[in-house]
């Protein structure tokens, strides 16, 4: 009906980044907004930085501006959505007709799944996952991080840092972020992470935990016992989509989206953030977040008026990592297949890389060297076609 709300599921910044594209375009409607969590929207990418080495908790929410047309609904789980029929219910047993709909829902943690006890065993994902990390640290002398992605380096960069005695376990992979940036860097950054005091172990896989109780440490594939009092587990992420399950919609990687982040098959719903699977694929960084959200939100404003439709999204993939004491900013595609090369710089200080296929450059990879950034974002933004689509 013409009167229901549009109902954005996921109160991240995605949602955040979705709610004020409605407002912009002059949605005049009342929206409803579910998020899991009980806390507002908040910045994720500090809890593996700022959060995790005592930051204050109140400087992490982002600006919510306050309009009468939008309800936020904290701690409200969405159980079950109905795309044809546009309704849905809540854990709680609620129930929302919708006239329009924003797949904002993000994404969980992946477990390993070995034997062993299960306490002592974190991911960080929230908020409130940081500060349990927290507390159990004050009685923790020796930490392990199983993961060689961006996450399991910043964590074991901070924790390090905070003089922590601190394993890092890549699983099958002989150097970290190999998968995000070949293993040239992998190599260099691994030998930044060893210099700091981490003790990186890599073709190293978790086969089980020990202790009793709670974990005391791992059991590598090599045969090895590592010890630990407190385990952090960062080996990867699942779109949180287990709601929209039974739709005829392949969601095991994502939403699948139209070039205007519109469900296929389904013109009244938009996804955006870590879930929204375009046709140039899925990805789970913050700009993307943010930039699709508000894409989202203006799209699906003007498609419920009846307006002139937006454009197609697109845009130059970015993303940034703070660890070893120095910022990674990725642009464009990173392939660990690509022809890498030095265009400035030395691997061993500061450099930017760049990342070539058979056309050309198609990204580049900032190692401490932001003053470059907006160069380099001009040079790929003038290709972002084949850049977004590569």
């Amino acid at each position: 009906m013409p009167d229901d709300p549009v109902v954005v599921v996921g109160a991240g910044l995605a949602g955040l980044r979705a709610v004020e594209g409605l407002l912009r375009e002059d949605h005049p409607g009342r929206v409803l907004v579910f998020g899991d969590e009980p806390h507002p929207p908040y910045n994720r990418p500090a809890l593996s930085k700022d959060l995790l080495d005592d930051g204050d908790v109140a400087r992490l929410g982002y600006r919510v501006a306050e309009d009468p047309r939008v309800v936020w609904r904290t701690a409200s789980r969405v159980a079950a959505a109905h795309l044809t029929d546009r309704t849905l219910r809540l854990e709680d047993g609620d129930a929302f007709a919708y006239t329009g709909l924003v797949i904002a829902s993000g994404i969980r943690p992946r477990r390993l799944l070995v034997p062993g006890p299960t306490a002592g065993r974190f991911t960080v994902r929230t908020m409130d996952d940081v500060l349990a990390v927290r507390r159990a640290l004050g009685a923790a002398s020796r930490v392990t991080v199983v993961g060689g992605g961006v996450l399991g380096c910043e964590l074991s960069s901070t924790l390090c840092r905070l003089g922590a005695h601190v394993d890092l376990v890549l699983g099958p992979e002989p150097v970290p972020l190999r998968a995000v940036a070949g293993e040239t860097v992998g190599t260099e950054l691994m030998r930044r992470h060893r210099a700091e005091g981490t003790r990186v172990h890599p073709d190293e896989s978790v086969c089980a935990y020990t202790g009793i109780g709670r974990v005391d440490g791992l059991l590598l594939s090599s045969g090895r016992h590592l010890a630990a009092d407190l385990v952090i587990e960062a080996v990867g992420s699942v779109p949180d989509l287990g709601w929209l399950v039974g739709h005829r919609l392949d969601v095991a990687d994502g939403v699948p989206c139209e070039a205007d982040l519109f469900v296929q098959g389904h013109p009244e719903a938009v996804a955006c953030g870590d879930v929204a699977r375009l046709p140039d694929g899925r990805a789970e960084h913050w700009a993307r977040a943010s930039e699709t959200g508000r894409h989202a939100g203006r799209a699906l404003a003007r498609r419920l008026r009846g307006t002139t439709p937006l454009h197609a999204f697109r845009h130059v993939p970015t993303w940034w990592s703070d660890q070893v004491g120095v910022r990674l900013h990725g642009l464009g595609r990173l392939s660990p297949t690509a022809d890498l090369r030095v265009l400035e710089g030395s691997l061993h200080e500061s450099a930017v890389v760049g990342y070539h296929d058979a056309e050309g450059l198609s990204g580049v990879l900032l190692i401490d060297a932001p003053g470059r950034l907006p160069h380099y974002r001009r040079l790929l933004s003038q290709q972002p076609e084949r850049v977004a689509s590569a």
